[in-house]
Formats: C-alpha cells, sequence, structure tokens
C-alpha cells in the first residue's frame, strides 16, 4: 500500500532484498485495505480475521468429497471452526499467510480432484 503497487524490496520493513517471499495474502490484505479505506495495519489484520471466520466453512466441501454425505461436511466445518485450534491460533502468532494457505488449501485440493476425475480428451 505504501508503495502502490509491487515493490524491488522490503525496505524499511524487513531485511529482505529480494521479492522471493510470498506476498499473495499481503497484495489480497492491500486491496482489500485500499477497498475498505484501511491502513496497512488494520488491512492486515481485518483481512486475517476474515480468513479466521471463513477457513472453516471451506472444509466443508472437502469432507463432502470424501464421503458424499452433508452431515459429514457440516460436522468437519464445526469441529474445524470450534474444537481445533490451529490453524486459527495463527492469528495470535500473527501468522496470517500460514492461516491464509491452510484455509485455502481444502479447496485447491478438491479443484485438483475434480481436475483429476474429468474424463477430459485433449486434442493436439
Amino acid at each position: 500500500m505504501d508503495n502502490k503497487g509491487l515493490f524491488q524490496s522490503w525496505q524499511p520493513y524487513a531485511d529482505i532484498a529480494s521479492l522471493t517471499y510470498h506476498f499473495g495474502f499481503h497484495s489480497l490484505a492491500a486491496v482489500f485495505g485500499w477497498s475498505a479505506n484501511l491502513s496497512a495495519p488494520q488491512a492486515v489484520i481485518w483481512f486475517g480475521q476474515i480468513f479466521k471466520r471463513t477457513g472453516s466453512f471451506y472444509l466443508y466441501p472437502l469432507a463432502m468429497r470424501i464421503y458424499h454425505n452433508r452431515w459429514t461436511g457440516v460436522i468437519a466445518v464445526l469441529v474445524g471452526g470450534l474444537l481445533l485450534s490451529m490453524p486459527m491460533f495463527y492469528i495470535n502468532w500473527g501468522r496470517y499467510t500460514q492461516l491464509a494457505g491452510q484455509a485455502i488449501l481444502p479447496v485447491v485440493i478438491c479443484l485438483a480432484w475434480s481436475a483429476l476425475k474429468a474424463d477430459v480428451k485433449v486434442k493436439i
């Protein structure tokens, strides 16, 4: 947000000289901050809370894909959202990028599973 886009160095925020650090969560938080008119720290905290709140809902399609039962999906959401401390505890550590990765992972698994099971014939 401070540079109005991608940048070449993380200075003065971190001692990293390249753009090899994952910046997906931070770029989404920046877009959220611009659209909600928030400062950068507020945007990161709010966007982290959004991932925390929605993270357990992403377990539903994975549980449905594995067990073929809607109630299993509901139980997965309840267990993931109410009983398990991880990945939601990453918020307390400031590990927003790891939380985002673990929240998106079940969706990626379902998409990959669907793509592998699809009977697609490619003509070359």
